[in-house]
């Protein structure tokens, strides 16, 4: 239970930050999660609903990154591990001291497909504001890597398109 309110109140804080940011002018642009230890932004137009990490059941015959599928709100979802799906290394060991803030994130309708996506941990929610450089990234191998930003604080994040 603890679980399920620890999401409800990171949605309320997301939503509280989204009316601040659209109040301030500076307009929140990604959703930043964390993935194998590393940073990464998801356009917010391409994130959906934050579930806490349910059951998942197996699917034979499916691709490594596929974890199964999961009944969110009544709807079949297809569970990506997208750490593994992005090729990381799977650094993601359940720690003590912050417990384990695995989530689900599912992908935007207007993909048209019911698919949530595993991740670490969530980190809040990023605009341009918040970053003093980037360059576009040109890797064929990764072509969903669009761009590399640097924070005020040095620390880099890679934008997923």
């Amino acid at each position: 239970m603890k679980k399920k309110e620890s999401i409800h109140q990171l949605q309320e804080r997301l939503a509280q930050r989204l009316a601040v940011s659209s109040q301030s002018g500076a307009v929140a642009t990604w959703l930043a999660i964390e993935l194998a230890d590393e940073r990464f932004l998801l356009p917010l137009k391409h994130s959906g609903e934050i579930f806490s990490l349910p059951t998942v059941n197996f699917v034979a015959h499916a691709k490594k990154w596929f974890l199964g599928v999961s009944n969110l709100r009544g709807l079949l979802y297809g569970v990506v591990d997208f750490a593994h799906f992005l090729q990381l290394p799977k650094a993601m060991v359940e720690n003590a001291d912050r417990g384990n803030e695995a989530c689900l994130v599912a992908l935007s309708d207007i993909f048209g497909v019911n698919c949530a996506l595993l991740v670490d941990r969530l980190l809040g929610l990023r605009s341009h504001e918040e970053f003093v450089g980037s360059r576009t990234l040109h890797d064929n191998r990764h072509p969903y890597f669009v761009s590399e930003l640097k924070d005020k604080n040095g620390l880099l994040w890679r934008e997923i398109d």
